[in-house]
């Protein structure tokens, strides 16, 4: 019985993944979107937490944290804080806790949007002129895309 719903959770996962790297790769969204809605906030939280980092390492998405410092923190700082930061809280009451998932941008990178394409998530046409326009804009414009730790 547990394998079973472990089966199905992987399932739900990759599809919640799947999607969520077709809304990133198309236009800006805070981090919050990664957040699934499986009925349990603490899975929900971490789930969030793993794939985001995992998403970064993996070059498929660039955070863009806005604000309030955190922009100078480093990967391993940024995540320790999100990790401890909760994303239901009162976001005028609790700006400190909730600014990691609505004060911070997702957005896909050209590997991303090539990746998608591959596998026919997105269409080739149109991933081939956004992955270029991305490669394109970091080149023109490095200020946007910031040599930093993330």
């Amino acid at each position: 019985m547990l394998s079973t719903k472990i089966g199905e959770m992987k399932v739900e996962l990759a599809r919640f993944m799947r999607e969520t790297l077709r809304l990133v790769a198309l236009d800006d969204y805070p981090a919050q979107v990664f957040l699934m809605e499986s009925g349990d906030a603490g899975v929900d939280w971490q789930v969030a937490v793993d794939a985001l980092y995992r998403c970064v390492v993996s070059d498929l998405v660039t955070l863009y944290p806005c604000g309030d410092g955190m922009e100078q923190l480093s990967r391993v700082e940024y995540f320790e804080r999100m990790s401890r930061s909760d994303p239901d809280a009162n976001g005028t009451d609790n700006w400190e806790s909730t600014k990691f998932w609505v004060g911070t941008y997702v957005v896909g990178t050209a590997k991303c949007v090539e990746l998608l394409a591959a596998h026919g998530l997105l269409n080739q046409g149109v991933a081939s002129i956004l992955a270029k326009g991305l490669r394109q804009q970091a080149a023109v414009t490095p200020e946007m895309y910031p040599n930093r730790s993330f």
